[in-house]
Order: structure tokens, then C-alpha cells, then sequence
């Protein structure tokens, strides 16, 4: 006989139960709780507290989001996933906020002006403005900003009241429900009007115009001053307009020319007011306001900057005294040119040598002829401009003093004066900060006998002390001492 058991297992899975609907449409900005589920098993019972739930909900942010509950019974059982989907959706449309009431013009007060601003607030953000209405082929919008300008030049005789409606939208396509906005136009008596408000000049080299017309029909002359703010950078002509009841409407040109200098001062603007004169006019143009035109005035000026350093790298500027033989020379345009040579440099006791460069930028080695004042400098016109060809204008000049064989002579009367010649005082007083070397007293052999950090490059205080011992001896009679053969300089800061 054979016997055998059969036991029992648990196959049957949990089942969840959403608590709520499956599917739940919020607005933008709606708070939202997760209803839940429950769940509940043949064997193990209530598992509702065991349900994992997954995803999440952003209701700031358009968007479907789906939420996701599983359990699993103790056999092992997984329950059969269960999904909630909740659409967050922007159905609300914006609010108009900026009001009815557009900006007042004065009539002839230009075109082009803006005459209201679309404003409008909206949960999740308003994306256009639009306009429509009775006079919105008279205006422009701005279509991102919101800004309505009114088209042509304000003129109350034509039109004295504007109506128009303004509308936003965002992202989702909800529109605002439409604003009536109104502004007006006031009259002014007179007027006059600018063809433009900039003119662009060259100095002595163009000119450029705009033009002055009356708005109105005036009673009597109407006269138009024009004043160049800065008549160093640009004059106008005629300097006076004058309007009649026959011409006021005819355009009166007003001619700008730039004014020539010998500066390098870049482009530069001069303000041309344009006015009423009261005195002059019919009174019903004495109170309109001044007008301006901005004339820039481009410079025809251009010329070299010159620098130098010493053989080491140092900066030398000019009026500098230096012991070095030679200098090299950086000669820096403002402007590029292809025609700039060696030759164009004007020198005094100097050399130039191994002239390189190209466009704004060129180097030379400069020597010294002997020791003693040397200049550089570049006439104007040597050179041109490669963009305008304009000659360039005078460079300032630069001068060095070297002083390369007096110090080489001091040096040598430090070694020992092989070649039996002492620096003489004109030689040693010419060296940079030092001083009182007296004609007639040999300072050889104490530049010989005193002690130098490096004596092949002694610095100027070494040498300084060495002539104010010798002056000190030379005047109390002891120059020939030998008890002062030796010299010990000791420099106290």
C-alpha cells in the first residue's frame, strides 16, 4: 500500500482597488492627495498597507503624470498592477492688468511713440499680446512686450481719438477676454517738424543735411534758429529759417559739415538745436519745445605713438637718461597702414636699424650716435591709413639721453684705466643722479681703489660717494695723502 499527501498552495494573487477615479484632471496650480488603493489577498487578507506606489505629481507644470500600485502577497504573489493618470491642464486664460487708458499725445510730437503698454497676469505665464478693435491699423504691438506705438506723426485736425481692444494669451492657447483702450491726441497751436534727428559727418571732408518744415499754416513769419553745440566738431548753414504764410510748408534744408583739426580724437558727436525764435515769430510757435539732431563727426586724424625699453626689457620713456648704447623703438598707429617705412622717421644723433613691422606695429633699433640728447619724430603726412587714406599727423617727439661712453669710461677708471684716459667731469656729472665732479681733479685712482658691489656695473650712488670723498679731500688738502689711498663706500639707505 502507497500513500502520499498533497499540499496546498497559495496561488492566488492580491488584487488592489483604486480609491477614487483612475483617471483625475487638475488646473495649474491645484494642490492634489493621492486618493490611494486598497488591497486585499485570499490568504494573507488586508495588504493595503503593503501597496508601493510609484511616479509623482507636479501640478505647477502642465503634464500628464501617471501614478502605479503594486503589492505582492507573503507566497509571493505580485497583484496585477493598477495605474492612475492624473493631467495637470491650464485652462484658465489670462487677465488683462495694464487698464483702459491709453498714453495722451501732442499732436506733430513725432511717430513712432508708444501710447500703452499690454500687461496681464496668468498662472502659468502669458506667452503674446494682440490688439483689434477700430484703430488697430493705426498702431503697431510688440507682440512679445506688449508695447503699442502709434504709426504716423500724432495730428489732432486728423484724427483726435484712438480706440483699440488688447488681448493676451498663453502657451495653451487660452486667450484673454478683450480690453477697449482708449487715448487721445491734444492740439497743439504750430508746430514743426525734423526729417531726421542724426546726421554722420567726416572732418573736412563731408557734409550731410536734414530738413525743417512748419506742421501748421502760422498768421505771421515763423523763424527757425539753428545753433551747432560744438562748431570745433561741426557747423551748420543757414544758421536762421525763416516761415511765411506762403512757404511754411516746403521743407527747408539745414546743411552740416564736419570741421577739421589736427587732433586724433577718435569720432565725436556736436548737438545741433533747433528753436523758435519768440522774439521773431508768431506767438502761437513761441511755446514749442527745442528740437535736436546728433551730428557724429568721424576723425580724419591718425599718427604714430612712439615707445621704447632698454637692451633688458625696461620701459624707457622719453626724457629719460640711460647708460645703454642703444634703445629699441616700438612705433604704434592708431590706425593700420602698409606704406609706413624707416625713412619717415625724422632722427638726431641717432641711428635706426633692423626696422621690422606691419599694420599698427613696427620695432627699430635706435643708436646713439655719442653720448648726448637724442630724438625721434614722424612728420605729418609721412604716412596713410589703409582703411581711409588719410596722411597721418605729427607724432610728439621722443627723446633719450645716453650717456653709454661716459659710463664706460667711469667703468674703466674702476678697472684701472688701461687705456690711460679719466672720465672727465662733464663725462661723470652727465650720468644719471649723480653730480658735483669739479674740472681739474682726476678721480682715477679712487675709482680705482674703492669697493663696489659689482664693479663692472657700479650704481649711481657707489660713483656719487666716491666724488664726494674726493671733493672732501680735495678741499681740506689731503688729495695726495697716502693714508686715503684706500676707499671703502659704504652706501647708507
Amino acid at each position: 500500500t502507497v500513500s502520499f499527501s498533497i499540499t496546498d498552495v497559495d496561488e492566488i494573487a492580491p488584487v488592489i482597488t483604486l480609491k477614487g477615479d483612475a483617471s483625475i484632471t487638475l488646473e495649474v496650480g491645484d494642490s492634489f492627495t493621492d486618493p490611494g488603493a486598497t488591497a486585499s489577498d485570499a490568504v494573507d487578507g488586508v495588504l493595503t498597507d503593503s501597496i508601493v506606489v510609484t511616479g509623482s505629481v507636479d501640478t505647477t507644470a502642465v503634464g500628464s503624470y501617471t501614478l502605479r500600485y503594486n503589492v505582492t502577497d507573503n507566497a509571493g504573489n505580485a497583484a496585477t498592477e493598477i495605474t492612475r493618470t492624473v493631467n495637470v491642464v491650464d485652462a484658465t486664460a489670462p487677465t488683462i492688468t495694464s487698464g483702459t487708458s491709453g498714453s495722451n499725445l501732442a499732436e506733430n510730437s513725432g511717430a513712432g511713440q508708444t501710447v500703452y503698454t499690454i500687461t496681464a497676469s496668468d498662472a502659468v505665464g502669458v506667452d503674446s499680446y494682440a490688439i483689434g478693435g477700430t484703430d488697430a491699423s493705426l498702431l503697431n504691438v510688440n507682440s512679445s512686450t506688449g508695447v503699442v506705438s502709434l504709426t504716423a506723426n500724432p495730428d489732432y485736425e486728423t484724427k483726435s481719438i484712438y480706440s483699440f481692444t488688447v488681448t493676451a494669451s498663453d502657451a495653451a492657447g487660452n486667450t484673454s477676454a478683450a480690453t477697449t483702450v482708449t487715448f487721445a491726441i491734444t492740439d497743439v497751436d504750430g508746430g514743426y517738424t525734423l526729417s531726421k534727428t542724426t546726421v554722420s559727418v567726416t572732418e573736412g571732408l563731408s557734409t550731410d543735411t536734414f530738413t525743417v518744415v512748419l506742421a501748421t499754416e502760422p498768421a505771421s513769419n515763423v523763424v527757425i534758429d539753428v545753433v551747432s553745440g560744438d562748431t570745433s566738431e561741426a557747423i551748420v548753414a543757414p544758421a536762421t529759417l525763416t516761415f511765411t504764410t506762403t512757404n511754411w510748408a516746403s521743407a527747408q534744408t539745414i546743411t552740416v559739415t564736419g570741421v577739421n583739426d589736427d587732433f586724433i580724437d577718435g569720432s565725436q558727436t556736436a548737438t545741433i538745436t533747433v528753436s523758435v525764435n519768440a522774439a521773431s515769430s508768431d506767438n502761437d510757435f513761441d511755446s514749442l519745445a527745442d528740437q535736436q539732431v546728433t551730428a557724429t563727426v568721424a576723425d580724419n586724424n591718425h599718427s604714430m605713438i612712439i615707445a621704447a625699453d632698454d637692451p633688458t626689457g625696461q620701459p624707457v620713456t622719453s626724457g629719460m637718461i640711460t647708460t645703454d648704447a642703444y634703445i629699441v623703438v616700438t612705433f604704434l598707429s592708431n590706425e593700420t597702414t602698409s606704406d609706413f617705412i624707416q625713412s619717415d622717421v625724422i632722427r638726431t644723433n641717432g641711428t635706426l636699424s633692423a626696422f621690422v613691422g606691419s599694420g599698427s606695429t613696427y620695432t627699430a633699433t635706435f643708436n646713439a650716435d655719442s653720448d648726448g640728447l637724442t630724438t625721434l619724430q614722424i612728420p605729418a603726412s609721412s604716412f596713410t591709413s589703409s582703411s581711409t587714406g588719410f596722411g597721418n599727423s605729427a607724432s610728439d617727439q621722443f627723446s633719450w639721453t645716453s650717456t653709454y661712453h661716459a659710463y664706460s669710461e667711469v667703468i674703466e677708471d674702476i678697472a684701472g684705466n688701461s687705456n690711460n684716459q679719466a672720465a672727465t667731469a662733464d663725462q661723470i656729472n652727465s650720468l644719471n643722479d649723480i653730480s658735483g665732479a669739479r674740472d681739474g681733479v682726476d678721480y682715477t685712482a679712487r675709482f680705482n681703489e674703492a669697493s663696489y658691489a659689482n664693479s663692472s656695473s657700479p650704481t649711481a650712488a657707489e660713483i656719487q660717494a666716491v666724488i664726494s670723498y674726493v671733493n672732501l679731500l680735495v678741499d681740506i688738502g689731503y688729495e695726495a695723502d697716502n693714508l686715503f689711498r684706500t676707499v671703502s663706500v659704504k652706501i647708507l639707505n
